[in-house]
């Protein structure tokens, strides 16, 4: 370890370069130089799909290799999925993905921001807001849609402040209030 006198501050800066940070700079540009350049993935030739993948993925054989990498290997990862699904869960997809193709390309766009800002949150609200979408899924159809006809008649700045308040954090869960006198004892 360098002796740091006050004549020569500046050798103490020298010796921490060579005798930690270099030796550390040069470890991590062997490292992370290779997998710097891998970021982006390789191009998934359609010959080196498994058969199961090439049926399930055969609406995009013609264009396949038009896609981007990455493009590729999500649709191959989602094939891998479905194969591994249920018939129940297969079904439930197929009709997910058809209602999917079937909305304008406007909706997808807005879907895609809304989840992509659904993402960002912190995991604390992506939980709240799924326990709010798991209620109001599990109430009857009657309610819910009494429910959405008022959504659509309020202005949207009453919306505006709804949604705010909907994504504050509750302190702790919903419990019957305590009666404000106790019950006469007979």
């Amino acid at each position: 370890m360098p002796i740091m006198t006050k004549q020569r501050p500046h050798l103490t800066r020298r010796f921490a370069l060579k005798g930690f940070l270099l030796p550390w700079m040069i470890l991590w540009s062997c490292f992370a130089l290779p997998v710097w350049g891998q970021d982006e993935p390789h191009t998934l030739p359609w010959s080196q799909l498994d058969p199961g993948d090439q049926t399930i993925l055969t609406p995009f054989k013609e264009q396949w290799n038009n896609l981007p990498p990455s493009r590729q290997h999500r649709l191959q990862h989602g094939a891998q999925r479905y194969q591994h699904m249920t018939p129940d869960e297969q079904r439930r997809m197929r009709k997910r993905f058809n209602r999917w193709k079937g909305l304008s390309p406007e909706k997808q766009e807005r879907i895609r921001q809304q989840f992509k800002a659904f993402r960002q949150l912190p995991p604390h609200k992506r939980q709240a807001l799924r326990e709010k979408r798991r209620w109001f899924r599990d109430l009857p159809p009657e309610r819910r849609q009494e429910l959405k006809k008022r959504w659509k008649d309020l202005p949207p700045q009453r919306r505006q402040q709804i949604r705010k308040r909907m994504m504050k954090p509750h302190a702790r869960p919903h419990q019957p209030r305590p009666h404000s006198r106790p019950h006469p004892r007979r």
